[in-house]
């Protein structure tokens, strides 16, 4: 497996000591609860280095936007629970692109990217291998080669990976920010591509734009992103904000 995004998503970056106790890689099975607010999830985990029943793990933990058939590897610890039992307590973890040609075609089949069904993941993955993901992801016009695969399909399937893989990468920044995972989807939803610019460029216009956010979560992330405490931009939103509150 390949690490998708490079980076991981983490609450600590270590333990003391060095790197988080254990490792443990596999696939998600099953979503057994998950909060919408705060991004906490139980999972139900198939560790890679097992096979049978007896190989699902129990693991929770703060996911952004995942779903069965994700490859994840997930660092954290074991724990027993008196009510529950053995579970891996999740601190930080990666999501994972398949890479031989099985398994790329079984994550396309379950409806990963719009516009790819089982019948069109079977002939995609017959074409390019083990190539597929990259060829999405990077080369997607190749798809035309592909009986039945017009130009407007692959446009529909380069705006579903790129959302898919967008939505991911804008999250595990705004986490850097100390943004919680329902303010993160809230501006997602609001902003889609472009939430990264508007955060960057303008933090404030999330007072207008945002339900929720009032100058103090605002500010916290434009000075976390290094903006000046005297800056016009920041005077002017907290002038506006404090006049507002009179």
């Amino acid at each position: 497996m390949v690490s998708l995004y490079g980076v991981k998503i983490t609450k600590r970056d270590k333990q003391e000591g060095g790197f988080p106790v254990e490792t443990l890689k596999g696939t998600v099975k099953r979503i057994i609860y998950k909060n919408e607010d705060t991004g906490f999830h139980i999972i139900s985990l198939q560790n890679n280095d097992f096979d049978g029943w007896d190989s699902r793990v129990v693991v929770k933990g703060t996911f952004f936007p995942i779903a069965e058939d994700d490859e994840l590897t997930i660092y954290g610890e074991y724990a027993d629970d008196p009510k529950y039992g053995r579970q891996f307590n999740c601190e930080t973890y990666e999501v994972n692109l398949p890479t031989d040609a099985k398994s790329i075609e079984k994550y396309l089949a379950a409806g990963m990217i719009k516009g790819i069904g089982p019948a069109r993941a079977k002939k995609i993955v017959k074409q390019f291998k083990e190539d597929t993901m990259r060829v999405i992801e990077e080369e997607p016009e190749l798809l035309t080669l592909i009986p039945g695969i017009t130009d407007k399909t692959v446009a529909r399937i380069r705006e579903s990976m790129t959302e898919r893989l967008g939505q991911q990468r804008v999250m595990i920044q705004l986490c850097g920010l100390g943004v919680t995972l329902g303010l993160a989807q809230k501006l997602w939803k609001n902003y889609k591509e472009k939430t990264l610019h508007v955060i960057q460029s303008d933090p404030y216009k999330l007072i207008d734009d945002v339900w929720g956010v009032g100058f103090s979560k605002a500010d916290d992330i434009a000075l976390k992103q290094g903006m000046s405490r005297t800056a016009t931009k920041r005077i002017q939103a907290g002038i506006v904000y404090t006049c507002l509150l009179y």
